[in-house]
């Protein structure tokens, strides 16, 4: 009896530190991924994001004027990404709440670039080829 109850919890807290690794991993890719995005390195985000968002974020980079660069490069402090709670949907996909801050929002074609002080969003983030991805569409 005591031998099952040793193997029992022990298999629980194998599976409780797996969960935490691949939720503080699914964490860290979230990071990255927004850092990259909201500072307009766009090359980084794209390698950061899901396949299916590449075709948008490729759309996004074509559509970056350089008064929209002139823009984010007169701040002085970049971007703040602080990424709060990130909940395993399964083994394969997670969402990710997100506040980014102090960053310049390119919403709309044609117009100029702004400063934006905080925003809000919730990321999923999928898993491919063994690395968790960012899918674009808590952005669009």
């Amino acid at each position: 009896m005591k031998q099952f109850l040793f193997i029992f919890l022990s298999s629980v807290l194998l599976a409780c530190s797996e969960g935490n690794q691949s939720e503080q991993s699914a964490k860290q890719a979230a990071e990255r991924f927004c850092k990259a995005f909201f500072e307009y390195d766009l090359t980084t985000a794209y390698d950061l994001c899901a396949h299916e968002s590449q075709s948008w974020l490729r759309f996004v980079a074509t559509n970056v004027s350089q008064a929209d660069l002139d823009v984010v490069n007169a701040q002085e402090d970049g971007p703040e990404v602080s990424v709060g709670n990130v909940h395993l949907l399964n083994e394969k996909t997670a969402t990710a709440d997100v506040s980014v801050s102090n960053f310049v929002s390119m919403d709309s074609l044609g117009h100029t670039a702004h400063l934006v002080n905080e925003a809000e969003y919730r990321l999923t983030l999928v898993v491919e080829d063994g690395t968790w991805k960012v899918r674009a569409e808590g952005l669009r």
